[in-house]
């Protein structure tokens, strides 16, 4: 262990690890993964650390957490990738997911960045003392964490939610431009239509996942008249960064199909869902401030419900029925 404390202390002032199909080499006296040595090293020296996981080993995570006696040699070499995995999500880390290298590179370049914005602005304001597990976040973020001041868990809350959703809106911004250069997916009608039924499922699977999310978060603010709990914020507000991340790559799976022109307009109708939905939890935000608006300063205790409204499905609806109705319109032009 001596060599990876002497690495992480004398080397690095940050880590990224990165997670993918391969549980990599041992170490000789302890039999442990050598990743998992050197994130433990990591964590002890109490350095900021940026994991990325390979998208399909996270999402086949709740796949193994089921049957954890499975076969998942298609994904990963060793199960100890899961475990290891699934140690640092009990740990509340935020995990970032990625499918190409370049990915990597633009989420750094992005957290970095505002990291040193925010040292530069505590620097000068002699006040640089950060709480190293709200680095990756924001200085106010972690000033609110310390601090502590009157209706802070809210301050909090919102401050968590619109740097961590600003991130999930960058990429989904750029999905939508087609700046991450996926290649279109090519399905006949058969595979289309199964396809849409499954994804339209996952989608309001994951519209009431989030719904239920929300009372996590009010939860975590704690009893009215009780101080709420900072890792608790943490926790809830990152599972619902969580949920945003599947949506926006639900509406990238969508983007990338090319159905035979009978199902377009089908494709069409499920254009936009998952960007309604990441529109109203953007929303959040400014109905935890709402209280405090124009400067104002409330007194006595504080009621906030958040809520969001679902996705507009009618039009999807009517184009299955049609298509229920006459289902040779799919195969045109196949």
């Amino acid at each position: 262990m001596a060599r990876f404390t002497n690495l992480a202390r004398t080397i690095s002032n940050k880590v990224e690890l990165i997670i993918g199909g391969k549980r990599g080499s041992l170490e000789d006296k302890s039999g442990k993964m050598v990743t998992n040595l050197e994130y433990q090293t990591a964590r002890d020296a109490r350095l900021p650390v940026f994991v990325f996981v390979r998208r399909t080993v996270e999402q086949m995570l709740p796949v193994w957490r089921k049957n954890q006696t499975g076969d998942f040699s298609p994904h990963v070499d060793y199960p100890e990738v899961f475990r290891f995995l699934d140690s640092i999500y009990k740990e509340n880390r935020w995990v970032f997911s990625f499918e190409k290298t370049a990915e990597i590179t633009e989420i750094l370049t992005t957290q970095l960045s505002v990291m040193i914005r925010d040292l530069l602005t505590r620097n000068r304001a002699g006040t640089l003392q950060l709480l190293s597990e709200f680095l990756p976040i924001s200085a106010k973020a972690e000033e609110l964490a310390r601090e502590k001041p009157e209706y802070w868990e809210f301050l909090l809350t919102a401050e968590r939610l619109s740097v961590q959703l600003a991130g999930v809106r960058y990429r989904a911004n750029r999905i939508r431009a087609g700046a991450t250069h996926v290649k279109l997916k090519r399905v006949n009608a058969l595979e289309f239509f199964d396809i849409v039924r499954t994804s339209f499922s996952e989608l309001l699977a994951w519209s009431s996942t989030c719904l239920a999310q929300l009372p996590r978060i009010t939860a975590a603010w704690g009893p009215p008249g009780e101080s709420g709990d900072a890792r608790n914020i943490k926790r809830a507000v990152s599972e619902l960064i969580e949920l945003c991340d599947h949506l926006v790559r639900w509406e990238e799976d969508v983007l990338v199909l090319a159905p035979p022109d009978g199902a377009l307009k089908l494709k069409s109708t499920m254009q936009g869902l998952a960007e309604f939905l990441l529109r109203e939890l953007e929303t959040l935000p400014q109905k935890i401030l709402a209280p405090f608006a124009d400067g104002a300063q409330p007194t006595g205790n504080i009621h906030i419900q958040l809520t969001f409204q679902a996705p507009p499905v009618a039009e999807f609806e009517a184009e299955i029925e049609r298509l229920s109705q006459d289902p040779r319109v799919l195969f045109e032009s196949e």
